[in-house]
């Protein structure tokens, strides 16, 4: 009868959180996030050109094993949000019997099982569980590896202490924030090996099965130093910073939690009524039932999750501390399993009650960010609509370039979604910054709101440009896009083998005081390894050289949000240069002088003729 009753109660809390976390994956298709089009994007390459490699530079950079477990999963369902957000679902699904699993060793298996109830119906994962992002497999093998430990130090049997020093070593290919985890995993073995002698030969193999699998990273990341670069951009920077976020991190378990729809229903703290209950009672069935070390190493575990989040910035956030599920569900199922024993006539119906509650209260706040969720993220709702238009509309002609605005030429949903374009290249960038043509071809541009109609002015201005298809709920506008005849007309000077450019004033009569506007537009003359500034001076007689004053300048990298190193040999990159004259000008001739160089190593790029600078023309200054 008891173990009929156990299947029951995880067959019910199977069913309840695949519900849960799969409840409003069709409404949220129609958007994706960036970072989960970066992940697909990099699963593509792999299917594209496979490949071993622990990590993945883009974006920041990443942990490589979360885009092998995508990679099948685009080949056979195919390429969509949908596809990214199943596979977290079912990472989900499986962190429940990993927590179980650790329950298991802590608590007792009967009891551990209100760990999948709990767990099933908590609204922390199950957000999560929706969200294809790398860390949903912190929790999932951050849980089976402790658990795994737990289990070798238990049996002390050779083949448990290598599996779980595989785990551990895995845990390092999932998520940065996971890395404390594995240091503490680390910890715990060499404990284990100065002060348990029976244990000390099990400890010494999982710490060598664990070291070899976390190798290949561990060396990746000392050869190209690209492992402290997000962590560089996000830590907090004082004492201060750091009450601050504990502060805010008191707040997140009853009262405010984290704000950012991607992590969490905005606002939602981390305990509801029923599962804060459930998390007080749990106080009581983890002294009851567990070890005092386990309870300690489920601390630990704890502050090992929220320490990443505490030392970063914009907190409480709940993805960089999303390892903490796996301790608060054990102390949720320990509160559970402690009122069906405190409470044998009805314990089960009142924890079903609170379990329900809390299934009601996860399920009516999911159904809020699912029905918001175009709105959170107009940017790519608006690009995966055009996408979407151009994959079935025959308004781009055959290898006609497609270009999104206004976006960085890494912005991964174009490469995401570049099979439903294919024969086309895609191209990103920002008018306000450049503008990249074609100069066989016109680019077929598309603009999104809020900034359709200043972009369009922009483009005017810059060059040729039509008005090819408006979205009629106002999503995206396209047009075909030009460079201007007259500006591709001027005459070419060529620096360093490398670069061609044009340039044409916006007037040849300024006064003291004007604002001088240069237009240029560069090609490269081959692929190019490195970013290029260019600088744009106004020189009098005697010049600069000649111990004359500078009269104005201007230095820009040559289109930053599509950088030179991506150029190919048939853009045009359009770029403007504005100079303010000085009041004090005085009157007369003066040359306007452009030159490149090499934005790393500050290196000018020379002419044929050895100089390394071009007069791009003549303005003539009046009172």
């Amino acid at each position: 009868m008891l173990r009929r009753k156990s299947w029951l109660i995880i067959l019910i809390a199977l069913l309840m959180a695949f519900a849960l976390r799969v409840h409003g994956l069709g409404r949220m298709n129609s958007t994706i996030l960036y970072d989960e089009a970066a992940y697909g994007a990099d699963a593509l390459s792999l299917i594209q050109s496979p490949r071993l490699t622990p990590y993945f530079e883009a974006n920041n950079g990443r942990e490589g094993l979360w885009m092998y477990m995508l990679a099948p999963a685009l080949a056979t369902i195919g390429v969509q949000p949908f596809t990214l957000r199943i596979v977290a679902v079912f990472a989900s699904l499986l962190t429940l019997a990993a927590v179980y699993r650790l329950g298991r060793e802590i608590i007792g298996k009967e009891h551990a099982l209100w760990v999948i109830a709990a767990m099933a119906v908590f609204y922390w994962p199950t957000h999560l569980g929706h969200i294809g992002f790398r860390a949903a497999l912190y929790p999932l093998i951050g849980a089976i590896s402790f658990a795994a430990l737990l289990h070798a130090y238990r049996l002390n049997q050779l083949r448990r202490w290598a599996m779980a020093g595989f785990l551990l070593g895995l845990l390092f290919y999932t998520y940065i924030a996971a890395r404390v985890w594995v240091g503490l995993g680390v910890i715990l073995l060499l404990a284990w090996l100065i002060w348990q002698p029976a244990q000390r030969r099990g400890a010494l193999l999982a710490l060598a099965v664990a070291g070899i699998v976390m190798l290949p990273l561990a060396l990746y990341l000392l050869i190209h130093d690209d492992g402290g670069t997000r962590t560089t951009q996000v830590a907090i920077e004082s004492v201060g910073d750091l009450l601050e976020n504990m502060r805010l991190w008191l707040n997140a378990w009853f009262y405010q939690g984290d704000g950012y729809m991607t992590h969490n229903a905005p606002g939602r703290p981390i305990f509801d009524v029923p599962t804060g209950l459930l998390a007080l009672f749990g106080i009581i069935g983890l002294w009851k039932w567990a070890r005092r070390w386990h309870i300690g190493l489920l601390v630990l575990l704890l502050l090992g999750s929220l320490a990443p989040a505490l030392l970063s910035i914009d907190n409480p956030h709940m993805l960089r501390s999303y390892g903490a599920v796996v301790p608060l569900a054990i102390l949720l199922g320990s509160g559970a399993a402690w009122l069906v024993y405190a409470l044998p006539r009805w314990g089960y119906g009142f924890v079903t009650l609170l379990l329900a509650w809390a299934a009601l209260n996860t399920y009516t706040a999911f159904t809020t960010v699912a029905e918001s969720w175009d709105t959170f993220l107009p940017g790519e709702y608006y690009t995966m609509a055009a996408i979407d238009y151009l994959s079935q509309s025959d308004i781009a002609q055959a290898g006609q370039p497609i270009a999104f605005t206004p976006f960085d030429e890494d912005y991964p949903i174009p490469t995401f979604r570049a099979g439903d374009m294919s024969g086309h290249r895609l191209i990103a960038y920002r008018p306000e910054y450049c503008i990249v043509y074609d100069a066989d071809q016109p680019v077929l541009t598309a603009l999104l709101p809020p900034y359709i109609q200043a972009h369009q002015q922009i483009l005017a201005q810059r060059g040729l440009s039509e008005l090819a298809y408006t979205d009629p709920d106002g999503r995206f506008a396209l047009m075909q896009t030009q460079a201007d005849p007259a500006l591709m007309q001027q005459p070419a000077t060529t620096f360093g083998d490398a670069i061609t450019l044009r340039g044409q004033l916006s007037n040849q009569q300024a006064s003291p005081g004007d604002t001088l506007t240069v237009t240029i537009a560069f090609q490269a003359g081959h692929t190019l390894d490195a970013d290029y500034n260019s600088f744009v001076q106004v020189w009098g007689t005697p010049s600069p050289l000649e111990g004359g004053r500078l009269w104005a300048q201007s230095d820009l990298r040559l289109c930053e949000p599509y950088p030179s190193h991506v150029w190919q040999t048939n853009d045009v990159i359009v770029q403007a240069w504005s100079l303010v004259l000085p009041e004090d000008m005085p009157q007369g001739d003066y040359d306007l002088i452009v030159g490149v160089y090499n934005s790393q190593s500050n290196t000018r790029l020379l002419r044929t003729d050895g100089s390394d600078v071009v007069v791009l023309g003549v303005v003539t200054v009046q009172p």
